[in-house]
């Protein structure tokens, strides 16, 4: 009797008489002609065209993946038109950065300056539609930025709180209660702006984008509103 044969074999299912048998020697021959259509592949055969099938698929992805060829992809660009955001100078762009806001409710696992890698998906999904180059150009740049984190907190009276400014911490987290909290948000300024005495300014900014919604992408301009009184508001 082989090991694989079970008593439940040999009846109907919750039946209790032997009413059904197979005879299972048939299972286990090999009768001649060769009962495949073709001969089995040797095993050495079936693992070398197994592993040519995954690197196959891995070159594939690799070149789907790079960079330029994906924006090419996703921009609906020329691989000429890429390239060129890739290559061109960016002087008269880099004298007229931004300040940028993201959200984000996943806690990082440290509130420094983000890298090119973990930054350009975020670039990418706030880019203006009326430059699609906006999040090349940016990142390309992002030695030319600093960055702060600051902590959202909506259900508390201190809605906003700095984290960190150029790298250094402000506070220490109270991991007991880090699942209460609502958001992070990173601001990343231009190191051209000098904001170091500006931390309160940029905080005010930081409750204004978190509550309000108002866009990510924010002119030097309309950053020096704060002061003012003129507010952020802009025209959808």
């Amino acid at each position: 009797m082989h090991r694989d044969l079970c008593d439940e074999h040999f009846r109907l299912p919750h039946d209790f008489y032997d009413t059904v048998l197979y005879d299972f020697s048939h299972s286990y021959t090999i009768n001649s002609p060769w009962p495949y259509v073709k001969r089995p592949i040797p095993l050495i055969e079936m693992i070398r065209r197994e592993q040519n099938e995954v690197l196959s698929g891995v070159l594939d992805r690799a070149r789907k993946s790079e960079l330029r060829t994906y924006t090419s992809t996703t921009l609906n660009l020329s691989l000429k038109s890429v390239i060129n955001f890739f290559s061109q100078e960016l002087q008269d762009i880099k004298n007229n950065l931004e300040l940028i806001f993201l959200k984000t409710k996943n806690r990082p696992d440290t509130f420094t300056h983000p890298s090119l890698a973990s930054i350009f998906p975020f670039l990418e999904s706030i880019r203006p539609k009326n430059s699609p180059g906006w999040h090349i150009t940016r990142a390309r740049l992002l030695e030319d930025y600093d960055s702060a984190w600051f902590l959202y907190t909506p259900t508390t009276d201190k809605q906003i709180e700095l984290i960190s400014f150029s790298g250094l911490e402000y506070f220490a987290f109270d991991y007991n209660t880090m699942a209460n909290e609502k958001a992070y948000l990173l601001a990343l300024f231009p190191r051209s702006w000098d904001l170091g005495t500006c931390k309160q300014r940029l905080s005010a900014f930081a409750g204004t984008f978190a509550n309000k919604g108002c866009d990510s992408i924010i002119s030097k301009e309309e950053f020096e509103q704060i002061d003012s009184g003129l507010g952020l508001e802009r025209d959808n």
